[in-house]
């Protein structure tokens, strides 16, 4: 085993830090490396915090474009999320019309989920959904939609 240790100081403003490398190299038996490791000695560790279903209605204020137009503003939104990752979203534009997208969570964590975005109610429309609520899954932050839209490029912005 072979190991180098460097040191580098960072100033940021009045604060100075201290960082020190420490860069080894190791041997390892090639018969460890060969090795399988069997099935029963893998454990999957789900975190039950991060699935469940979640369901929220906010109102608040967004905005929705097509190609890069200016069509609408949005006043109210509905999240539902089952457990299996199914994902509707309901924004309801100032007329009170409807618009739902369906789709598949692909990325999740304690304040946000991003969604495949894969059909729609209205139109023929796919893209993806980045959603970012609180940690108790009460209220909707924001929520940035990019996509198509009967082979035109949308987005949706919104904001509690």
């Amino acid at each position: 085993m072979k190991s180098l240790i460097s040191s580098m100081i960072i100033a940021c403003g009045a604060t100075i830090l201290e960082v020190n490398f420490a860069i080894a190299e190791f041997t390892i038996p090639a018969e460890t490396i060969a090795q399988p490791i069997p099935q029963e000695n893998l454990i999957i560790v789900q975190n039950s915090e991060l699935s469940g279903e979640i369901r929220v209605i906010q109102e608040g204020t967004g905005t929705y474009s097509v190609n890069s137009r200016f069509r609408g503003r949005i006043t109210d939104v509905s999240l539902r999320v089952s457990e299996s990752g199914e994902a509707e979203l309901i924004f309801q534009n100032s007329d009170q019309q409807l618009v739902r997208f369906r789709g598949e969570v692909i990325r999740r964590d304690p304040y946000g989920i991003k969604v495949d975005l894969t059909d729609s109610d209205v139109l023929d429309a796919s893209g993806v959904a980045d959603i970012q609520y609180s940690s108790d899954r009460s209220l909707i932050y924001s929520i940035f939609v990019s996509g198509t839209v009967d082979n035109q490029i949308f987005s949706i912005s919104f904001n509690r």
